[in-house]
C-alpha cells in the first residue's frame, strides 16, 4: 500500500506492509520523490472557431508543457489522431483549466469550440 504527504513540490512516499484486518503494519523506509512543475515561459491567446485546430505552430514545438484556461464557453478536444468535433471530444467548460504535461500532448492537442466562438488562454512552459 502507498500512502503520501506532500510538502510542497516533494512527495514523501510512505510504503507499508501488513495493513490487512488484524496484520501489523510496518513502516519501510520512506522514498523521497522529486515533482517535476513547469517554468512557464510564454504566453497567448487563441481564438477557436468552428475549425478545429492545435496550439501555436512555433510555440507547441518549443515547448514541453501547456496551461490552457478555457475563458468564454464550452470546447471539444482530442490528445489522439481524432479531429474534434462540436459533438464529439472531451467536453472541456468555461473556466477550466487543462494542462498538458508532456511535449507530445502539447503537440497532438486539437481543439474546436461547441456554440460560439471561444477565447482560450495559454501559458507554454519546459522543465528543468
Amino acid at each position: 500500500m502507498v500512502r503520501n504527504r506532500e510538502w510542497g513540490h516533494d512527495r514523501r512516499l510512505l510504503y507499508t506492509t501488513g495493513d490487512e484486518k488484524g496484520q501489523d503494519v510496518q513502516f519501510l523506509e520512506p522514498q523521497f520523490v522529486r515533482i517535476a512543475v513547469p517554468k512557464w515561459l510564454a504566453s497567448k491567446a487563441l481564438t477557436v472557431s468552428s475549425t478545429a485546430l492545435g496550439l501555436d505552430s512555433a510555440l507547441r514545438q518549443s515547448h514541453e508543457a501547456a496551461r490552457i484556461v478555457v475563458e468564454t464557453d464550452q470546447i471539444r478536444y482530442w490528445l489522439s489522431d481524432k479531429i474534434p468535433t462540436a459533438s464529439d471530444g472531451i467536453l472541456v467548460e468555461k473556466g477550466d483549466i487543462l494542462l498538458l504535461e508532456t511535449a507530445e500532448e502539447v503537440r497532438d492537442f486539437r481543439v474546436i469550440r461547441v456554440t460560439t466562438d471561444v477565447t482560450l488562454m495559454v501559458e507554454y512552459g519546459n522543465y528543468g
